[in-house]
C-alpha cells in the first residue's frame, strides 16, 4: 500500500513505504491504492481520478533507425545519377551542402530514416534525369544498384 500527501484534492506526493514517525506530525499521509500517482485527483481521499493528458502531451512517436555507411549509400545512385550530382553541386546550394557533409571524414554512416537524409535525397527527384520518386524510395531504402 502506497501513502499520499493530499492537500485541497490534489495528490502532491506518493511514497511506497509507511511514514508512521519519519515526518513532523503536521505532515498528514492517507493510505492510498498501489496504482495512484502525483498528480492524480481525489473528493474523498478513497477514489482517485489519474489526470487527463495535456494536449501535445502525447509521447514523441519512436522512429526506427536505418543505419547505412555513407560509401554504400553513394554507391546506391546509379553511376549517370552520380555524374549528374557532381555537376549540380557547383550549381545547387542544397546538394552541395548534402554532399559536403558526406565527404567530410568525420561522418562514417547515416541514418536514412532521419528526415534532413529523406529530404536531401527527395530534393534530388528533378533535378537529376531519370531521378524518380521511385529511384529516391529505393536509395533511401538502402538498396544497391
Amino acid at each position: 500500500m502506497k501513502h499520499a500527501r493530499i492537500e485541497n484534492g490534489q495528490v502532491l506526493e506518493v511514497i511506497a513505504f509507511n511514514p508512521t514517525g519519519k515526518y513532523h506530525e503536521s505532515i498528514v499521509w492517507h493510505e492510498v491504492p498501489d496504482d495512484v500517482e502525483a498528480g492524480w485527483t481525489t473528493t474523498d481521499n478513497i477514489n482517485f481520478t489519474e489526470p487527463e493528458p495535456e494536449p501535445g502531451g502525447e509521447p514523441p512517436v519512436e522512429r526506427e533507425e536505418k543505419f547505412i555507411n555513407v560509401m554504400p549509400f553513394k554507391l546506391s545512385f546509379l553511376p549517370q545519377e552520380r555524374l549528374a550530382i557532381n555537376n549540380l553541386r557547383a550549381t545547387d546550394p542544397v546538394i552541395d551542402d548534402f554532399y559536403t557533409i558526406l565527404d567530410d571524414p568525420r561522418c562514417i554512416r547515416i541514418d536514412l530514416n532521419l528526415p534532413s537524409i529523406q529530404a536531401a535525397v527527395n530534393s534530388f527527384v528533378g533535378k537529376i534525369p531519370g531521378f524518380t520518386q521511385e529511384r529516391a524510395d529505393q536509395v533511401l531504402s538502402g538498396q544497391f544498384q
